[in-house]
């Protein structure tokens, strides 16, 4: 591995830093997400892969063993978050819940193009960024909590269109709470709600937002 000494200045100050997987027993450790193995071309960009695709099913979501990155100053991300998991077409349960959570320097999501998300799939996975433009969900199939407080406190206008046919519980429970700049609310096209608290406090202290359809 490159020392830090190794890495040019510009890419130091934009970096994205991952925490390995982690549980008590250590079982985890061989699906860290780490640096790519090159520098990407442009220099100012770093690329993510992941040796495995092993996940726990049963942490909860404030678990410090869930994958979570620190954003030292602006970043923009993009390409498909599905190359972390050899491009399959679902989000596991608990893949990438709480992934950027309260990285306040993330200014754009990637793509997120999975048609079925497990349970806590993406839980809380941009709360308290500064993302202004909400990626597309194309996912059909959803989990329990798999959308809950996905964007609470970010910084988006417009929600995406919600297609996902059959819905978890909790799915969308408080998805976009506190999102004081969201002015255009999500079509809802759910034909299957399981449980209770699907929509619970989905739109709480959207203060900007004067009608929901």
């Amino acid at each position: 591995k490159k020392q830090e000494t190794d890495i040019p200045d510009l890419i130091k100050k934009s970096s994205i830093i991952s925490d390995s997987i982690s549980n008590k027993e250590k079982s985890f450790a061989s699906s860290e997400i780490i640096l790519g193995s090159s520098y990407h071309k442009d220099k100012n960009k770093i690329e993510f892969n992941t040796e495995s695709t092993t996940y726990s099913n049963d942490k909860p979501f404030f678990d410090s063993s869930i994958i979570r990155t620190n954003i030292i100053g602006k970043a923009n991300s993009s390409g498909n978050i599905q190359s972390l998991l050899n491009y399959i077409d679902e989000v596991p349960d608990y893949a990438f819940a709480a992934l950027f959570s309260s990285c306040s320097g993330l200014v754009s999501p990637p793509e997120l193009p999975a048609t079925t998300v497990g349970q806590n799939g993406y839980q809380g996975m941009f709360m308290r960024t500064n993302i202004t433009t909400a990626p597309v969900l194309p996912a059909t199939t959803i989990g329990s909590n798999a959308y809950n407080s996905m964007f609470s406190r970010c910084s988006i206008t417009a929600a995406p269109t919600l297609p996902a046919k059959h819905v978890g519980e909790r799915a969308y429970f408080q998805m976009f709470s506190s999102c004081s700049a969201l002015t255009t609310p999500p079509k809802i096209l759910a034909t299957t709600l399981s449980g209770t608290y699907n929509m619970y406090r989905m739109f709480y202290e959207c203060t900007a937002l004067t009608r929901i359809t």
